[in-house]
């Protein structure tokens, strides 16, 4: 059991800790289905059927086969790398050997979140002579029988017949024995195909069923863990055919209440002509695939957005609009502007569907290969972020945690793995070599960003409106930046621009600057060296910092960077005019602070005050500490001798004000326990606490790269997080005003992959 404790307080014993039940995220890796189509520049479309297990960190490791003309080609790695599912039922495949030259898209697949059928798909190529990859997911069936096959199937067949890419729709029927494909409609000038009979070759495994065709080749089906969907691929050429194909039990009965609402569209086009010369692709500027977000209203209306823009939040650009309507669970959309009927076949849950047809005023029609996949209502929990936590973990990967506001639950990303290039800014997209320090913010326009230094340049992530990390080396896309090779810190002015502030290798004091106010979003980053460009002019000098740099902002704007000399003086450079005009100083000269040589922090109060605090080399906890009343004096005090506190260790301090008005420093001590020296308005007497007294030696905690925040939620909250030295796993421990108690959380093991 906890221990009651009050506010901002505890004795001089430790505390005892709650310890957090672990959530479930992902308990069991995921075994998915995946059957598309790939273009090849030698062979053209070519089939393929991949078996992927996508694991709890949204890594995927799998066979893929492919079509070949002399039977299935040999299985080989998938070249799917990881899966990332996002907002508004969106999804990123991440590639080995990336296929994609525009930005991958998809929807997501888990049935237990409200998607049976996802897909992924992009371009590659550009202009006229993109071609694109389109595939659908389904999380396999681990019971399925031949009896879960009974009923009504719609199916749409892609088929590579002599170079050519044929899709056609129809029916299939199930026995005991096998079944047949009936296929009943193609579009205008294709080959007649009019089906195939099957038998089943065993019984299913994992939701696979192998089947024999009636033309003396083989194919695959895969049965969905709802046992909504079929997905089929015959990757045998012997009879002179490949094709790949999806099921559907039709929605028969669903109503236009049932059907209102959003749906992720992915399309491969045929290429039949449509609209003055062209095809439906038009729509999509001209690319081989539309994708996008269809938007049926419940007053019988639609729009139709690219899906790039849809998930940006950018919805200013309608592609197609006009009416609709459904009967027996297919739609049809009519766009007012070219007359051309969207028409769409849904399942019999409404979660899934497919494009059934295109088609003219004049008759002219289309049937492309397409997914649709419905977006179930708040589908995810919104990004609202309460705070924000990064290390590099033991592994040297960089690392973000934010903790959900709506949810109350951690999410992660990996940035060497998940990071998507800002394309606008920095085409190649990659991370840079040996990632030393990251730290994260959140903009005052409520962007979530991480600064991580590189031996190619800082890297600044931002989270999109779709959730997507967005990568953009600073140091070589803005003019005249150079990089920060010590470690970073990062604050925000009161006009609300963020800094990410460090030294180059020459040591100049050098500054990031994020201005969300900026004219044209392309400026909102901006850089400048404070030592070319403010000391220098001024006949100052930059001092020379050993060990980690801090920052700290007063109430009337005035900006501070500040570190130890190898002397243990305080040094900073500092603008009291919001950083109009810099300048360097010696605050150990200014306020006769003692000498210190590592731990540096400072704190504010809302009373005016600036703490600034050290170790020196004893690891006592030393205060330079000024209120407005003290004029120009300030005060020091050894906290360590007045709370009768453990000495300290390293590098690793930190400290916060708590929401009530509570101080704390945290610091480790020489026997790796959380120590916590602390004081409140109410009591005005520093007091020490160990936080982890009662954590078995065995057990991970906050150890390295320390760090705290204090916010207002759950009546006011207290958060000390750090890295475990052994495993390099977050730790955090936290206290809530509304359940009085302490607790530890291992939240590397507790957060969401994203």
């Amino acid at each position: 059991m906890a221990v009651q404790l009050p506010r901002g307080g505890g004795s001089r014993g430790g505390f005892a800790l709650e310890s957090l039940e672990a959530r479930i995220v992902l308990a069991a890796a995921h075994d998915l289905a995946v059957v598309g189509m790939t273009y090849n520049p030698t062979a053209g479309y070519v089939p393929y059927a991949a078996e992927l297990l996508w694991a709890e960190d949204r890594s995927v490791t799998g066979v893929i086969t492919r079509a070949g003309e002399s039977g299935p080609g040999t299985p080989g790695p998938t070249n799917f790398t990881d899966l990332i599912q996002g907002p508004a039922g969106s999804l990123v495949p991440f590639f080995e050997i990336e296929p994609f030259t525009t930005d991958p898209l998809g929807a997501r697949f888990l049935d237990a979140d409200g998607y049976p059928l996802g897909w992924v798909g992009g371009a590659q190529g550009a202009g006229a002579t993109a071609k694109a990859d389109i595939g659908a997911v389904i999380e396999r069936s681990s019971t399925a029988t031949i009896a879960d096959l009974a009923g009504a199937w719609s199916f749409q067949i892609t088929h590579i017949e002599g170079g050519g890419v044929y899709t056609r729709h129809g029916q299939a029927s199930f026995n005991a024995a096998g079944g047949f494909f009936s296929i009943a409609t193609g579009a205008l000038g294709d080959p007649v195909w009019a089906g195939e009979g099957f038998e089943f070759d065993g019984a299913p495994d994992d939701g696979r069923f192998d089947i024999g065709l009636g033309s003396g080749d083989t194919a695959v089906m895969y049965l969905s863990a709802d046992e909504s969907t079929l997905l089929i691929a015959d990757l045998d050429g012997r009879d002179g055919d490949t094709w790949m194909g999806i099921g559907l039990r039709q929605g028969f009965d669903l109503t236009d209440a049932q059907i209102a609402g959003s749906y992720r569209v992915g399309v491969l086009y045929e290429g039949q002509d449509l609209v003055d010369g062209g095809n439906m692709s038009d729509l999509d500027g001209g690319l081989p695939t539309l994708t996008a977000r269809l938007d049926l209203d419940a007053n019988g209306t639609f729009k139709l957005y690219t899906l790039a823009d849809a998930d940006r939040g950018d919805l200013g650009e309608v592609n197609a609009s006009g009416s609709w309507s459904s009967a027996s669970g297919i739609v049809t959309a009519t766009d007012s502007r070219t007359g051309i009927d969207i028409v769409i076949k849904l399942s019999e849950n409404g979660r899934s569907g497919m494009v059934s047809k295109f088609e003219q005023t004049s008759g002219l029609f289309e049937r492309p290969m397409s997914v649709v996949t419905r977006v179930p209502t708040d589908p995810t929990d919104g990004l609202d972020t309460v705070f924000s936590a990064a290390i590099i973990d033991s592994d040297g990967r960089p690392l973000l945690f934010d903790l959900r506001e709506e949810s109350d639950e951690w999410s992660v990303v990996d940035f060497e793995r998940y990071g998507l290039p800002d394309l606008a800014h920095w085409a190649e997209g990659e991370l840079g070599a040996n990632p030393e320090d990251i730290e994260s913010f959140e903009t005052s326009d409520g962007r979530l960003v991480a600064a991580i230094t590189t031996d190619d340049g800082l890297i600044a992530v931002e989270r999109d409106d779709a959730g997507f990390w967005r990568m953009r080396n600073l140091s070589t896309s803005l003019t005249g930046a150079e990089n920060i090779v010590s470690t970073i810190t990062v604050f925000e002015d009161r006009p609300g621009v963020s800094y990410a502030a460090g030294l180059t290798e020459e040591g100049d004091m050098v500054t990031y600057e994020y201005d969300p106010d900026a004219e044209d979003d392309d400026d909102r980053w901006s850089f400048t060296n404070i030592s070319a460009d403010h000391l220098a002019p001024q006949g100052e000098e930059t001092p020379v910092f050993v060990g980690p740099i801090i920052s700290y902002v007063t109430s009337w704007n005035g900006l501070n960077i500040a570190g130890l000399a190898a002397d243990g003086s305080i040094q900073a450079v500092w603008s009291g005019n919001g950083g109009q005009q810099w300048h360097a100083s010696d605050l150990s000269a200014i306020t006769g602070a003692p000498a210190m040589t590592s731990g540096l922090t400072a704190y504010l109060t809302s009373w005016g005050g600036i703490n600034i605090v050290g170790l020196d080399g004893d690891g006592k906890v030393l205060a330079t500490w000024w209120v407005p009343s003290f004029g120009g004096v300030w005060e020091i005090a050894d906290l360590t001798a007045v709370a009768g506190g453990p000495t300290l260790t390293g590098d690793s301090v930190t400290s916060f004000v708590a929401p009530w008005g509570a101080l704390n420093i945290v610091g480790l001590d020489r026997f790796g326990d959380v120590q916590a020296y602390w004081w409140t308005p109410t009591t005005e007497q520093w007091q020490v606490a160990n936080l982890t007294a009662s954590i078995d030696d065995t057990e991970p905690r906050p150890e390295t790269q320390l760090q705290s925040q204090a916010n207002l939620t759950h009546g006011g909250e207290l958060n000390i997080l750090g890295a475990d030295a052994t495993s390099g796993d977050l730790i955090r421990l936290f206290f809530r005003v509304d359940d009085n108690e302490w607790v530890v959380q291992n939240v590397s093991e507790d957060a969401l992959w994203v």
